[in-house]
């Protein structure tokens, strides 16, 4: 019903995934590592208790030590480890950043994730032609989800971009649309429902 995390496009998600791996990050998306690694550790034999396999994950988080996996594993493959402590001194930089603001204001209770996407994707940080280069630098930083309150001062997201394939003020146009606001508040949406074994 919403991106995961905040960020959308290549290197704002390794930016956003240091983050996690140093402790932060947005909550829903440190949420689904930690359920996710936990899960893992109880298929490794670990633990017996998913609780105290979540509790290892969270541990490992904020100790630096999966940070410093996660590093190891970078300089293994040919990567600069150094993306691990510095992702803003490794990873590309757009040239251009712009905070797109609402008009008016209320409560975020939609989103259509899909064309989020698609802006991300106009914006460069995809591919609609198998023949496009994607741009890493390029993507969508998210300030707002649904719940949360919105005044027509703030920023909603900043459009990270080189050279946006599409025209700007089509995608700013088409992004806004993907924003459906109310007057009363909606609550932030579920993120896990069950466990398929």
């Amino acid at each position: 019903s919403q991106p995961l995390g905040k960020a959308v496009g290549n290197s704002l998600e390794i930016e956003q995934t240091v983050a996690v791996l140093k402790g932060g990050g947005p909550d829903d998306f440190r949420l689904l590592v930690v359920e996710l690694a936990a899960r893992m550790i109880m298929m490794a034999g670990k633990y017996d208790a998913l609780d105290t396999a979540r509790a290892d994950a969270r541990k490992n988080l904020d100790s630096g030590a999966a940070l410093e996996k996660f590093a190891q594993m970078v300089e293994a493959q040919g990567g600069d480890a150094d993306v691990a402590e510095h992702p803003e001194k490794v990873l590309p930089r757009s040239k251009f950043a712009e905070d797109i603001k609402i008009q008016d204001g209320g409560f975020i209770s939609e989103i259509k994730t899909d064309d989020v996407g698609i802006c991300s994707l106009e914006l460069g940080a995809g591919r609609a032609a198998k023949e496009d280069k994607i741009d890493h630098a390029a993507g969508i930083i998210l300030h707002k989800k649904i719940g949360d309150k919105i005044t027509p001062d703030e920023a909603l997201a900043t459009f990270f971009y080189n050279k946006a394939r599409a025209p700007l003020e089509q995608i700013k146009k088409k992004f806004l649309e993907c924003f459906k606001l109310s007057e009363t508040q909606h609550q932030k949406p579920v993120m896990l429902h069950d466990e398929i074994k």
